[in-house]
């Protein structure tokens, strides 16, 4: 044969329609609920390494929010969601009389007595991180600290804690069923996500 008869042959074949699904329609499409143990933990640690913590701008906002109210700002920040390595924040605070700390304080919400943690009023952005930053610089203030940058520090961990608390919450299996669920994320069957 000759090569003008095998290229006639192969345009031929081209041009025929062929009967090809696409291999979306052949692949088996699961829920999160519906992966074996081992795809589940797949899926969820590919989810941490792409998406992270899902509130992070809120939780931030936080942070600048009551560093405003007190006249100062938050300046840079490096936070761990996971906890596996250090965060820090750096604030810029003045120097403000006690009287005037104390009245700024009062109008950040209502509190218990004896624990001194906020009812969730969250007053600062609506976003509930607002009560842990509060909460941390509430108790310290209470403690005698009257430093706002120590004050401030106080409420850092105090709000550190609690997201990094969330941030753990998103990942467990129970939440993030919630999270697939709510955004009709389907997966092959070793637990990789399914983008059509």
């Amino acid at each position: 044969m000759n090569a003008r008869i095998i290229l006639d042959r192969l345009v031929e074949a081209e041009a025929e329609p062929q009967d090809v699904q696409p291999a979306s329609a052949s692949a088996h499409l699961y829920k999160f609920s519906e992966l074996s143990p081992s795809s589940k933990q797949r899926a969820i640690q590919n989810a941490e390494a792409q998406i992270g913590y899902n509130w992070a701008d809120e939780a931030i906002q936080s942070l600048k929010a009551l560093s405003g109210v007190f006249h100062g700002r938050l300046k840079d920040w490096d936070i761990d969601w996971t906890n596996s390595s250090p965060s820090r924040a750096d604030f810029d605070m003045p120097e403000m009389e006690p009287a005037e700390v104390e009245e700024i304080l009062k109008g950040l919400g209502t509190y218990d007595e004896q624990t001194l943690k906020g009812h969730g009023d969250c007053h600062l952005t609506g976003f509930h991180a607002d009560e842990d930053a509060i909460d941390g610089f509430r108790k310290a203030w209470h403690a005698g600290v009257q430093d706002l940058n120590e004050l401030m520090k106080a409420a850092f961990d105090s709000w550190l804690a609690a997201c990094q608390a969330d941030y753990a919450d998103q990942y467990t299996e129970e939440q993030f069923n919630e999270m697939a669920e709510a955004n009709e994320w389907t997966y092959l069957r070793n637990g990789e996500m399914f983008f059509p």
